[in-house]
């Protein structure tokens, strides 16, 4: 009996194989979670500005309609920025274009808006377009680095 209390030795505790395996797979979950949270942060900071042109957009429409019919001009940014609350679009520059004679839309910068009134979005950049249309030029975060980008959002009235 001595010799087969000698061979069922009771082994205690993990081997290093398995302290390393562990180990090995919790650097990798972590490595995934440190990569999505970058990734996440932007979508939800753009999702915000998105809602924000859109909440824009639709107080340049209750704007006409509650002016009889008549588009914003560029001293009602004021009237429109304030029909709505905003964090991330805090100053807007309307840019009302007549009988579609193009005019200088201007560039978003950081925490700015470009409202045309009778242009609609190409791409990235604002157009003339019909009367009824506006177009919202601001910036939203793009890639890894978060470096910004000139979107575009459009309404037809």
């Amino acid at each position: 009996m001595g010799t087969l209390q000698s061979i069922k030795k009771r082994q205690e505790g993990f081997t290093i194989i398995e302290v390393m395996i562990v180990l090995v797979i919790a650097a990798v979950i972590l490595l995934i979670v440190f990569l999505a949270v970058p990734a996440l942060q932007r979508n939800s900071r753009n999702t915000q500005v998105k809602n924000e042109a859109a909440a824009l957009l639709g107080a340049a429409a209750e704007f006409t309609s509650n002016n009889g019919g008549v588009s914003p001009l560029a001293t009602d940014n004021g009237s429109i920025l304030g029909l709505t609350k905003n964090k991330n679009i805090t100053a807007l520059t309307v840019v009302p274009l007549s009988a579609g004679v193009m005019g200088t839309p201007g560039v978003p910068t950081a925490n700015t808006g470009v409202l045309m009134v009778g242009g609609k979005c190409s791409g990235t950049t604002a157009v003339a377009g019909t009367a009824r249309q506006i177009a919202l030029l601001y910036l939203a975060e793009t890639g890894a680095s978060g470096a910004s980008q000139s979107t575009c959002t459009e309404s037809g009235l």
